[in-house]
């Protein structure tokens, strides 16, 4: 018979806590609410409406109440006969948070501590077939956190966060962040269910590319099992699956002389090999693996991997030493961001919207994610998607800017934590990397976590989680900590990766970038607010203005706000309303990562990657994301789109050259032309030139003096334009201006608008200038797909942009509006 599971996810019902309770009865009671499995107690209350969703979002400081209680769930179900008759039966939470307890009729089955563990339970002897009662209790962390900070001590103190944190094993982020307020939560966060096996199980199926190329791959299976009856045969039959469903290799592992673990060598003729997106495609295999014991199949056991091999170039150059991904012999230049949790309230992410957020980044030719550590060892449905749409993973483990306990007790957690996680995620072919921690050996080594010289938890990055990381996934690098530099300078520029925090924290002007090209740059980024919609939802309609109170506590970053105007007045005037403090600040977060992102591309001889910080929001707030927690884009977004882009130009005025950067896997073959013109889009001198660039290739470009000799004090008319075009048309399009917006006087906005509905939900917008046009924003009072905003017109030719609407929409041209920053400053 085979394996069987019993769902427990959907509906459950929950409570408070009664501090009065003292036995399983005083549980009872008629004020229970109804809620879901997987969520967070927030989403409970909130769809109870015991918590109003608006209030939640504009005053999250007046919501910690939830934190500081104890929380009860109850399911009742049946469990059907057949399941019943099975030898073993276990229940299994894939993810509780944090302290919680569990009963099964009556009957205390467990206690949890970890919310990245899951947990397996024996059963069998406890469940009927009708009306089973599963009850979950889920205590305080932000209370047990506290129990055990005062009892071993405080370990490190920062400005946002709750410091006991350190001691919980839990989404740091939830305690605060410089992007999130305090709100630690709890609750049932990943899926229930029992499962039931007859005579065995599969325990683990790893998957492993030894050897690949086009001719064959080898494929190294290793297979674990458990039996729970003497049995005189078992084996394990395997099939291997290419993509259109032919089978392509089949092996056999005996397990009939009592071994729980064997590993066997599968061959695949000429091999489609998984690249990440924008050097090839992603094909995906299927290993099937089915149990059988005396002759009766008991469990198949279905995993997807990918063929391809990954290495991290860290051999000394002249330059110092590198960092760099190569992935089946081909060097990667990795274009990314960090990601963060979906959502504060972890548990509420659904499928779908991975499937939202992981298409938008590939859309935008993101082909890195770095999973932050002060977030989750992401799911299965984040890794899975990843795989599909070639997006490679750098995975931290969850250890982020705090010392933490080097105790017995903690490191014991910390192994069961790693050995779990590392063992269910390295099957998939996007994770690329294992990270000990987030910043953590940069800060003690700059004194920053503390006046204590001792290093709290640093065996836990250089000794414990390098050996486990070895044993159980031997085929990935495992790096220490990020940055990664020598133990005096962590955050070298010479070495290893730099997280670069000079400009904006340091509030150092954004030509610093300029001055130095790091290794790899893993963390670096720039302020601005969500989109005006997204704001909304979140700030009382009181006539806010950029300095409300009501929108700068949504600021969590000591003195964000301030670094805010104090950047926007770099280029701009202040903003005079609350829409161009919205405009003006994304402008300027889009600017200051393209300066960055375009620098580090054109010197991509040293330099072999640049992830901004950070895709994703978590939350309402003014943050670094790209996308606000609404989902919503910001400037950065679409600018993003065109920086990452496998193919741009940039141009060097310092030493009057452009640069044409190849970060496809194909020769590039063009013609590049700069245009040297003025604000009523005149040509004034054009400049072309036959270009050429093979893989990963830079071409420079000497221009003319006259086009990078313009430069004049106070107003210049002037920009250049570039283009680098083929056959097919325009590549890819870049401009340059050598003053700062504020110091030149822009024409009046003056555009030629068309609209054309091909369907329903379909639109195309076509806009043709009059004069320069810079950075036009699209605006709707609906949400839609817009396939380009926040773009230049600086040509009088038509640019045209396709929009997708939710709904059918009567005279899409009558809602539109258009902001640039010739309709702010113009005369």
């Amino acid at each position: 018979m085979e394996k069987q599971t019993l769902s427990l996810n959907g509906q459950w019902q929950y409570k408070e806590y009664p501090d009065s309770a003292r036995r399983m009865r005083d549980l009872d009671g008629a004020d229970w609410l109804d809620c879901a499995v997987p969520s967070s107690i927030y989403d409970c209350l909130v769809k109870s409406k015991k918590i109003n969703l608006f209030d939640l979002r504009a005053n999250p400081q007046d919501f910690l109440w939830p934190s500081e209680k104890a929380w009860l769930f109850q399911k009742f179900f049946d469990c059907p006969a057949e399941m019943l008759s099975l030898d073993k039966i276990e229940i299994v939470f894939a993810g509780l948070d944090t302290f919680c307890q569990i009963w099964l009729n009556d009957k205390l089955i467990g206690r949890t501590e970890n919310m990245f563990c899951s947990f397996r339970f024996d059963v069998k002897n406890l469940l009927k077939e009708k009306n089973n009662r599963l009850l979950v209790k889920c205590e305080s962390a932000l209370e047990n956190g506290t129990h055990l900070m005062n009892r071993f001590g405080k370990l490190s103190q920062d400005a946002c966060s709750f410091p006991q944190r350190a001691y919980v094993r839990k989404a740091q982020c939830q305690f605060g962040w410089d992007w999130a307020p305090r709100l630690p939560g709890c609750g049932i966060w990943q899926s229930v269910e029992i499962e039931g096996y007859k005579s065995g199980k599969i325990s683990d199926v790893h998957i492993r590319t030894i050897n690949a190329d086009a001719n064959l791959a080898d494929i190294k299976i290793s297979v674990q099992i458990e039996k729970f009856v003497e049995a005189s045969s078992a084996f394990c039959k395997l099939a291997i699956f290419d993509s259109t469903g032919k089978i392509v290799a089949e092996g056999k592992l005996d397990f009939s002389g009592g071994d729980k673990k064997i590993s066997t060598v599968l061959k695949i003729k000429n091999p489609a090999i998984w690249f990440p997106t924008g050097y090839g495609s992603q094909p995906i295999y299927t290993l099937k693996t089915e149990l059988v014991i005396d002759d009766e199949q008991t469990q198949t056991a279905v995993n997807t991997f990918g063929i391809r091999t990954v290495q991290i170039n860290q051999s000394p150059d002249e330059f110092g030493s590198p960092f760099q991904f190569i992935v089946n012999g081909l060097p990667i230049y990795a274009r990314g961001a960090a990601w963060i949790p979906a959502s504060l309230f972890i548990g509420s992410t659904t499928e779908a919207d991975y499937e939202k957020l992981l298409i938008a980044a590939k859309d935008a030719n993101i082909n890195i994610f770095r999973v932050w550590g002060g977030g989750i060892y992401e799911t299965n449905a984040f890794y899975n998607i990843c795989d599909r749409l070639g997006i490679i993973v750098w995975q931290d483990f969850t250890f982020a800017c705090a010392y933490y306990p080097d105790r017995t007790w903690f490191t014991d957690a910390v192994k069961i934590e790693a050995a779990q996680n590392i063992t269910r995620l390295r099957n998939h072919p996007s994770l690329v990397i294992w990270c000990g921690n987030n910043e953590i050996d940069w800060m003690h080594a700059n004194g920053w976590l503390g006046k204590s010289k001792k290093f709290y938890g640093r065996d836990i990055y250089h000794k414990l989680l390098p050996q486990i990381a070895a044993e159980l996934d031997p085929d990935r690098d495992y790096i220490t900590s990020a940055p990664l530099g020598s133990a005096k300078n962590p955050n070298e520029p010479s070495t290893g990766t730099v997280h670069q925090w000079e400009v904006w924290s340091g509030v150092k002007p954004t030509d610093d970038y300029l001055k130095q090209i790091p290794r790899f740059v893993d963390e670096f980024g720039f302020q601005a607010l969500p989109d005006k919609k997204t704001l909304k939802s979140f700030v009382p309609d009181k006539k806010p203005h950029p300095a409300s109170w009501e929108i700068e506590k949504h600021d969590y970053q000591p003195a964000g706000t301030q670094k805010l105007h104090h950047y926007i007045n770099d280029f701009f005037r202040p903003a005079a309303t609350l829409d161009e403090f919205i405009y003006l600040s994304q402008i300027t977060q889009a600017r200051a990562i393209k300066k960055n992102v375009e620098h580090l591309r054109t010197n991509s001889k040293i330099n072999s990657g640049a992830l901004y910080w950070q895709f994703n929001d978590c939350c309402p707030s003014i943050s670094w994301s790209c996308l606000d927690y609404q989902l919503r884009p910001k400037a950065l977004y679409y600018y993003t789109k065109r920086f990452f882009a496998p193919v741009i130009a940039t141009i060097q005025p310092q030493n009057s050259t452009a640069a044409v950067i190849n970060h496809s896997p194909s020769p590039l073959t063009g013609l590049f032309t700069c245009r040297l013109c003025d604000l009523n889009l005149k040509t004034l001198d054009e400049f072309q030139r036959p270009v050429s660039a093979s893989p990963s290739e830079i071409s420079t470009i000497t221009l003319p003096q006259s086009f990078v000799g313009t430069q004049k004090a106070g107003n210049c008319p002037y920009f250049l334009y570039f283009t680098i075009t083929d056959s097919e048309g325009v590549i890819t399009e870049n401009s340059f201006f050598h003053q700062p917006d504020k110091y030149i006087n822009w024409p009046a906005q003056n555009i030629n608008i068309q609209t054309e509905q091909l369907d329903d939900l379909n639109w195309l917008l076509k806009l043709t200038p009059a004069c320069a046009i810079k950075d036009l924003f699209i605006d709707l009072p609906f949400d839609a797909n817009l396939s380009d905003n926040f773009f230049d017109l600086l040509t009088n030719e038509t640019k045209t942009v396709k929009i997708k609407t939710d709904e059918v929409i009567n005279d899409l041209k009558q809602k539109m509006t258009f902001t640039s920053v010739n309709s702010i400053f113009s005369a």
